[in-house]
């Protein structure tokens, strides 16, 4: 069974974990579209696995992957009833009214949804068809595209079911610059963010929010960068709309042993900005409102500029 294929030019070279055809495979993260590995030239890579660290929690994330975000769906069953997940499938509710959860992903049990791909040399299309659920129910596209050092996502959600569709949808990029621990001569350009001072005390123990760690993070004119190593240390900073100019949703990793620079940007506002980082990745999460009547059909598109 294949459980990985590659779309590829001269410059870019994009490797796709198939939907369910994965040894691992998250029941967070959508199952279509989760691209594990991008080499830029031929040397420089950007992509991580969620955790490194044996016992740590880990949800499977990996790369450029992405996630509806709907847990309130949850609130309304008991225990083992069913509620969906856009991107997973049917989940097995594991306590009554209980939104969905992240940090007891296993043990969730999943009714996959039907996903089709189709993958060319340059082009990767990924189609997912939902089970109706209480009135709810979608078709969820994902195209990508390379062109020279650019990988480029169309997003679409086509609301096919007979009530509202209210939801976000983020690309959590795992990612970092060819493999560098997260530390000193990274530099994090947020052109979007009105408040970035908060960073400056925002880093602490891996799992121990009493237990800030000063001086690791500085900040200038709208570029975050790191004076200490990542290693036992965590952040995770969220961002409101108020925190959030109105303009230029992207943002540009480097660090200075590399000429290897990530670039992402997206063409839709976001209503929330979530920062995390711990040793080995550093992710911005932009989450983008779909907002559906039944009929509708919503659309983002997602750039990705990988340069040396």
């Amino acid at each position: 069974m294949a459980y990985i294929d590659t779309i590829s030019n001269d410059r870019l070279s994009i490797t796709f974990r198939l939907p369910r055809n994965d040894i691992i495979y998250s029941k967070r993260f959508d199952a279509a579209g989760c691209i594990s590995r991008v080499v830029l030239d031929g040397k420089h890579q950007f992509c991580e696995p969620e955790m490194v660290v044996v016992g740590r929690p880990d949800t499977h994330g990996t790369g450029l992957v992405g996630e509806f975000k709907w847990d309130a769906l949850g609130t309304e069953v008991k225990k083992d009833e069913s509620f969906p997940k856009f991107g997973v499938g049917l989940l097995g509710q594991i306590e009554d009214n209980k939104p969905y959860s992240h940090i007891v992903h296993d043990l969730y049990d999943v009714e996959p949804f039907e996903t089709q791909y189709e993958i060319g040399d340059k082009k990767a299309v990924f189609v997912q068809q939902s089970k109706e659920w209480n009135g709810i129910q979608a078709i969820i596209k994902r195209v990508y595209t390379i062109e020279d050092n650019k990988l480029f996502l169309n997003l679409t959600v086509s609301n096919t079911g007979s009530k509202d569709i209210n939801m976000h949808e983020y690309e959590h990029n795992f990612v970092s610059i060819d493999h560098i621990s997260v530390g000193p001569g990274y530099h994090l350009y947020l052109p979007f963010d009105k408040k970035m001072n908060r960073f400056e005390n925002c880093v602490h123990m891996y799992g121990r929010q009493d237990l800030p760690v000063p001086g690791v993070l500085s900040v200038s004119d709208n570029r975050l960068s790191w004076n200490k190593f990542m290693t036992d240390y965590e952040y995770a900073v969220l961002a409101g709309k108020e925190e959030l100019a109105d303009k230029d949703f992207f943002w540009t990793l480097e660090h200075d042993d590399s000429n290897a620079k990530l670039t992402f940007k997206v063409d839709k506002n976001p209503d929330l900005v979530v920062y995390w980082s711990i040793a080995q990745c550093i992710c911005q999460e932009l989450y983008i409102p779909f907002n559906l009547k039944p009929g509708e059909t919503g659309t983002v598109h997602y750039e990705w500029i990988f340069e040396d």
